[in-house]
């Protein structure tokens, strides 16, 4: 004989439930890592085609401007200055950067200068430094006012030479400057401007762990370790064979 039940189903016992609930976490506890890392999988894609579109947006400026890079001046940066190439603002920000990452701004006559910014470009200083007289150097460097810059056939190694990374989330730079001398005269600001550990890592910048994405002079872009951007014998930031080698960090 079946036990009476009033019409009504049996219910689960609280023990049943605390087993349904524990399955439930362990299944959670195992699921929640892998979405997480998917995710950031998914956002890095994204930054990488945020540069592959600034990549394309530059080889338009170059092709109409005799092969020169923008010149560094105090006023219509690199993001202004090659708008027409991509024509969205929100390229200029990695989805893995934190809220509102930093810009110097400007007019508003340039209104991508002033845009959130997740990315900066080479400065390449060490290049200009060796073909410029002492008051052309100045104006380049200290003043902004230098109204020339550097063509790309000149870049001995295109594959391998940075043209855009990432920088930290509160850093205003436009431009990475191996020759603009921080932190108590170490090298440039490549250890004190660039996020080498936007993607993969910790979630602490520089953490030393994972990478971040880069577009090269080549229009290639690609994901680096930490480790492998500044050294430890190559300093890919730089221009110049000398640079490349003295500028390099070396390993911890």
């Amino acid at each position: 004989m079946k036990p009476k039940t009033n019409g009504c189903a049996p219910a689960f016992t609280l023990i049943e439930l605390l087993v349904v609930i524990a399955i439930i976490a362990i299944l959670a506890a195992m699921l929640l890592p892998a979405l997480s890392k998917a995710k950031g999988k998914g956002t890095s894609v994204s930054c990488v085609n945020n540069l592959h579109q600034l990549s394309v947006a530059m080889r338009v400026y170059l092709d109409e401007n005799q092969d020169y890079f923008p010149p560094r001046l105090i006023e219509n940066h690199w993001p202004q200055r090659i708008y027409n190439g991509y024509r969205n603002l929100k390229v200029l920000v990695c989805p893995n950067d934190g809220p509102n990452p930093a810009t110097w701004g400007g007019p508003a006559a340039f209104p991508a200068d002033s845009a959130p910014r997740s990315y900066i470009i080479n400065g390449f200083n060490d290049y200009m430094q060796t073909i410029l007289n002492a008051a052309d150097w100045d104006a380049f460097m200290n003043k902004a006012t230098y109204p020339g810059s550097l063509k790309e056939p000149a870049i001995p190694h295109p594959t391998d030479t940075v043209l855009f990374g990432e920088k930290l989330t509160t850093s205003p730079h436009f431009y990475m400057d191996l020759d603009e001398a921080e932190g108590g005269g170490a090298v440039g600001n490549d250890l004190f401007e660039l996020d080498r550990s936007r993607h993969g890592g910790t979630g602490v910048k520089n953490s030393g762990t994972g990478g971040s994405n880069y577009a090269f002079i080549d229009g290639n872009v690609r994901f680096v370790k930490f480790s492998m951007i500044l050294g430890p014998t190559i300093n890919l930031w730089a221009v110049t064979d000398d640079a490349r080698r003295k500028d390099a960090v070396p390993a911890p």
